[in-house]
């Protein structure tokens, strides 16, 4: 979207990546079938026009996927950004 912006790697960071991400998400202990009717339906809504102009619009990529893939990607994003808040010594105020 910014096309005279640097990324970073061409900024001198090699090796970073950071994205941001949207997510609806249930409370634990939601009964499986409700979580993929509703995944279904989330799923037909990234697939229309509409939706995917306006999450294009804000640079944005409707990427869409199984609740399970989700729960990976959590997991992934929980270890690497955890281990970088640890190594910062970052806190709570």
């Amino acid at each position: 979207m910014l096309k005279d912006v640097p990324t970073i790697a061409e900024s001198g960071y090699k090796g970073f990546e950071a994205t941001d991400w949207k997510a609806l998400l249930a409370p634990a202990g939601t009964p499986a079938d409700l979580v993929k009717r509703l995944n279904a339906e989330v799923e037909k809504a990234l697939k229309q026009p509409e939706t995917i102009a306006k999450l294009n619009a804000e640079g944005s990529e409707a990427l869409g996927g199984s609740p399970q893939r989700f729960a990976d990607f959590l997991k992934t994003e929980h270890a690497r950004w955890g281990a970088l808040v640890k190594e910062s010594g970052a806190q709570v105020d």
